[in-house]
């Protein structure tokens, strides 16, 4: 390949193949812009989308774009290699060829600037970018302890809506999770089981693994519960979407269960649960629609085909097969690493031969060639490991779901009642009770909302009967000892109004400093003033 054409070895999104656009004085439009093809975020199958990303990542419109060109110039080796590989000389490769590491850098600038834009754009809602709504707090029915329950005030984390949260207690117990997972990604789903906070091996208990998947994928305390498919598009394809649902029992020796939705995240990387979430991300989510949008125009019926591939149990028990070897690695950067190196040889080993013939049967064979999309592509699909760690190192765009989703967990137990000790105590600043206060209010609140609030004259029984639970025992005071309390207040402040020290401002209001003047009531007490005499009627602080 000729130096003065490296630029336009990248992908060229519309055709797969390397295109003559003459020297680098004509490369600064598609050669540079189609350098970002590879990174899931701008992976394409939409040719209206196609054409929306193009200025934003060359130039003029993205200002990173001619630097990029300039740094091809200087350096067209790491642009050859990668343009033999979309478009092989020859036989393509059967083991990786990773990006040149320079050029992943060079590419990090073009591609942060167009993220950055795109998150304006209404166009890419719903492909690159993504909208979850909050869930308000909100006062919650009391629900009984025994024969169920039902929590649906449990906002989104991460991109995972919880619609619901049920729990059972008839005959097994157990509790059913309605979930979205509205990004486009895998998610998998464990659970842990815990007696008294301890981790436990949950007795009676079946594996859900796949068959042909090892046992290494789950623990004996952490056990695989299932799959969550993507709910957003995947490259521009169209998902089924919608809620699904995750039910797991509670074993007889645990009395909670922690359930961790494990995949690709910006926290870091544990084996389990993400391995199996992570695999799954970068070869049916990356590297398929990658191959479908490199072969060309988006065959006709590409929305069902791609349902069918993700719905498909066999393809991903071969998938979580073939990703084994994430289960050797401890740290985020190792991951990448694992999987720029050896999701070349997933994509065409055995486990994968469903996969490769369903993307054969639906792409056809590129034009002229003995090979398949699959084999030409394979060797690159180990790039968007390489890009999306750089593209996510330090925050550089947060808006983009790698780098934006935290590791994702919720504590599930059968208990909707805490056992809470309240105290009413008088007014934290004058030491003294509301004056006409009658009867008191308390609500108690957590973090998802207020729980209850309760009201009446009778406050210890109010209060029991909201939730069952306990007030200490505070001798109230009676109206003629609060009345005695009062005046003597009222004649030790006008002593310290006729006093030379309080009137100078030597004594600052609430301070603790006993005063020497004998004619002040401070001076034997060493109290504080009050700051704010409470208005007539007002509650006190609990």
């Amino acid at each position: 390949m000729d130096p003065v054409d490296a630029d336009a070895g990248i992908l060229n999104r519309e055709t797969g193949t390397r295109k003559d656009r003459g020297s680098h004085a004509d490369a600064t439009g598609p050669a540079d812009a189609e350098a970002g093809g590879e990174l899931p975020q701008f992976i394409l199958c939409d040719a209206a989308l196609q054409q929306d990303l193009l200025p934003l990542i060359s130039a003029p419109t993205n200002p990173e774009a001619m630097e990029f060109v300039q740094w091809l110039q200087s350096n067209p080796d790491p642009a050859i290699a990668a343009g033999n590989v979309l478009s092989p000389p020859g036989t393509p490769s059967t083991s990786a060829v990773p990006l040149d590491p320079g050029l992943v850098q060079a590419l990090v600038p073009v591609l942060s600037y167009a993220a950055d834009s795109i998150v304006d754009d209404a166009d890419f809602e719903g492909v690159a970018w993504t909208v979850q709504h909050g869930v308000a707090p909100s006062k919650q029915q009391t629900q009984p302890t025994t024969g169920g329950w039902t929590l649906t005030s449990q906002g989104p984390i991460g991109g995972l809506v919880f619609s619901s949260v049920v729990y059972a207690d008839g005959g097994t117990p157990g509790f059913t999770l309605t979930l979205v997972n509205d990004q486009p990604r895998h998610l998998s789903v464990y659970a842990r089981f815990l007696k008294a906070g301890m981790p436990v091996a949950p007795v009676d208990w079946t594996s859900r693994l796949p068959a042909g998947v090892p046992a290494g994928f789950e623990t004996a305390t952490e056990k695989y519960l299932g799959m969550l498919l993507p709910g957003a598009k995947v490259g521009a394809i169209a998902v089924a979407g919608g809620a699904q649902q995750i039910g797991v029992p509670l074993p007889a020796n645990a009395d909670s269960i922690e359930l961790l939705f494990g995949g690709l995240n910006d926290a870091g990387y544990s084996p389990i649960p993400d391995a199996v979430g992570v695999m799954l991300t970068f070869l049916l989510d990356m590297a398929v629609p990658w191959i479908v949008q490199g072969s060309g125009a988006p065959p006709a019926d590409l929305a069902k085909w791609f349902d069918g591939v993700l719905a498909d149990n066999g393809i991903a028990a071969a998938a979580m097969a073939s990703g084994a070897f994430l289960l050797q690695v401890g740290s985020r950067d190792a991951m990448f690493a694992a999987l720029s190196a050896n999701l070349c040889t997933a994509l065409l080993g055995t486990p994968l031969a469903g996969l490769r013939k369903s993307i054969a049967k639906k792409l056809g064979s590129p034009p002229g060639v003995s090979y398949g999309w699959v084999d030409q592509f394979a060797p690159g699909a180990g790039w968007a490991a390489q890009l999306v760690q750089a593209f996510t190192a330090g925050g550089l765009s947060p808006q983009y779901w790698p780098g934006a989703t935290p590791p994702i967990a919720l504590t599930l137990s059968p208990a909707t009642l805490v056992a809470l000790d309240l105290s009413l105590l008088p007014d934290p600043v004058s030491g003294i009770w509301p004056y006409a206060a009658s009867a008191c209010s308390v609500e108690i609140a957590y973090g998802g909302g207020d729980l209850a609030g309760v009201a009446g004259r009778d406050t210890r029984a109010a209060i029991e009967r909201a939730g069952g639970t306990r007030l200490r025992r505070h001798r109230r005071r009676r109206p003629d000892r609060d009345r005695r309390e009062r005046h003597r207040r009222e004649r030790r402040r006008r002593r310290q109004r006729q006093c030379q020290h309080h009137a100078s401002g030597r004594h600052a209001r609430g301070q603790r400093a006993a005063c020497r003047d004998p004619s002040c009531g401070d001076g034997d007490r060493g109290d504080p003033l009050p700051a704010r005499r409470p208005a007539f009627g007002e509650r006190g602080q609990l």
